[in-house]
């Protein structure tokens, strides 16, 4: 009897751990999108707004630049 509890666990878990593994592979290319597109985003936001707060647009756009510039320029010199 105990053996037959033991295979069933086995097999539950597979099934559940396949199950998981699925749900993860089909969420992993969305999450991959959304770091590579997450430095853009400032940028969406100050496009949109560039009508209804030009300013706010312009200082994100080149405070934005400007942020990532140093980034850059850090790594390459650091």
């Amino acid at each position: 009897m105990g053996t037959l509890i033991t295979l069933w666990l086995v097999v539950a878990g597979g099934y559940y751990l396949c199950i998981a593994g699925l749900r993860l592979a089909w969420k992993l290319p969305a999450i991959a999108v959304f770091i590579v597109c997450l430095p853009a985003m400032p940028f969406v936001v100050a496009y949109r707004n560039r009508k209804e707060h030009p300013v706010q647009a312009k200082i994100i756009y080149w405070g934005w630049g400007a942020a990532y510039l140093i980034l850059l320029l850090s790594c390459f010199t650091g």
